[in-house]
């Protein structure tokens, strides 16, 4: 799979937009070991230095809801893997901005100058909301349950018309849960695992609500990443648009995530980690959804294959998090 990953992106130029956030560190730090030249897109606020390997590299800043932005950056680009977003913001006209018409105006760009990066987009399995059953397949029918969620399938349309309109081609991957640390670890947090992960190790409670029955299927960062990089490589005449869902195919409980998560800090710690639970609390109808992924499609056009089993991924997340608090 390594050798497959190198004969891709050898000797091409790829960017990367949200380049050091919480996927994009850890798919700037993959291609940094590749002979490839990488621009990565890096958001204001960030304040971590990718590590230069045998890549040649560019860190670059701007508006990526802005047009004329993505025309100054693209010209010579082979790969665009577009991975930033943002969620929870109060102002949901920014978060469509951002999520979506940055989108618009990438495909855009490239349609007035006449190019056809691949292009390659992590989209969210919460496209499909609440299901009557799991796993879930592509043939499940699309049902968002959030503005995040409503924005990442506006993206999909766009890509699919852009294709069949004017041959700009990419590739959609539909994301569940991911977790695991990342090179730029100032935005470990933002994984829901990794959170709960912190407030064990630094002596807070965990909380279970309502919704603690429901299946989630919680997918490896490093698993992540190896399916972004071989999608790229998916034959054009296959990918032009599709949506692929990504995930380890094996569903827990939130409450057993929690379970595990507990047993393993508690070991370190000395001590038990207090699980209380809160059933009273309001839950949206996203978060009392069941999800496990079906991710046989992209298995077989890729080869690709989650290798990191759950409680092994989350006894290398809490270590991982151990050490860098250094207890």
């Amino acid at each position: 799979m390594l050798e497959n990953i190198n004969n891709i992106y050898k000797d091409k130029t790829i960017l990367i937009s949200g380049g050091t956030g919480y996927i994009g560190s850890s798919l700037t730090s993959a291609l940094s070991e590749i002979n490839c030249k990488l621009k990565v897109l890096s958001g204001p606020s960030n304040t971590w230095a990718p590590e230069y390997k045998n890549a040649s590299m560019t860190i670059l800043s701007g508006d990526i809801s802005n047009f004329s932005f993505w025309g100054e950056i693209i010209n010579d680009v082979d790969f665009i893997f577009h991975l930033a977003s943002v969620e929870g913001l109060n102002s949901h006209q920014r978060e469509a901005e951002v999520n979506a018409i940055s989108m618009l105006h990438l495909i855009s760009a490239c349609k007035s100058r006449g190019l056809s990066p691949k292009i390659v987009f992590a989209s969210s399995a919460n496209i499909y909301g609440s299901v009557a059953s799991v796993p879930v397949n592509e043939k499940f029918r699309d049902n968002p349950e959030s503005i995040f969620s409503i924005h990442k399938l506006l993206v999909e349309q766009y890509l699919q018309l852009y294709y069949h309109q004017f041959n700009i081609n990419s590739v959609c991957l539909r994301l569940p849960n991911i977790y695991g640390i990342t090179p730029n670890k100032h935005v470990a947090n933002r994984a829901v695992i990794n959170k709960v992960i912190h407030r064990a190790i630094t002596g807070e409670s965990l909380f279970l609500y309502s919704n603690h029955n429901c299946i989630r299927d919680y997918i490896y960062i490093d698993d992540v990443i190896s399916a972004l990089l071989l999608a790229g490589g998916i034959e054009k005449n296959i990918s032009k648009g599709q949506a692929y869902i990504i995930g380890s195919g094996e569903g827990k409980k939130i409450s057993e995530a929690w379970g595990l998560i507990s047993k393993k800090v508690s070991k370190k710690l000395g001590k038990d980690v207090i699980i209380e639970k809160k059933l009273d609390f309001k839950l949206t109808p996203m978060e009392k959804r069941d999800f496990i992924a079906d991710a046989s499609l992209f298995s077989n056009e890729t080869g690709w294959t989650s290798e990191v089993a759950f409680d092994k991924g989350i006894e290398l997340t809490v270590d991982a998090i151990w050490d860098s608090l250094n207890i």
